[in-house]
């Protein structure tokens, strides 16, 4: 479930310390959903999941999903806060 990814990502999150967060690609404005699924050590399936779910910053471009990366960086941030 969505919930339990979450989950999943907040534990993450806090395990490696931010590691996840220097491994983002700042000179990326944007990710595609295999990528962000890449980012976050979770499956393409839980990762398209993610993009439908309310609140999760991504962007439908004609026929494609783009997470913007600044928005991705907050996002994780404030699941790592608990938000």
């Amino acid at each position: 479930s969505i919930k339990m990814s979450i989950m999943k990502l907040r534990s993450i999150i806090m395990s490696v310390g931010g590691a996840i967060m220097g491994n983002l690609d700042t000179q990326k404005m944007s990710y595609t959903v295999p990528e962000v699924a890449k980012l976050l050590r979770i499956g393409k399936n839980k990762a398209y999941e993610l993009v439908n779910t309310k609140g999760f910053p991504s962007v439908r471009l004609g026929g494609r999903i783009i997470v913007p990366a600044e928005m991705l960086s907050i996002w994780l941030n404030d699941q790592a806060k608990g938000q």
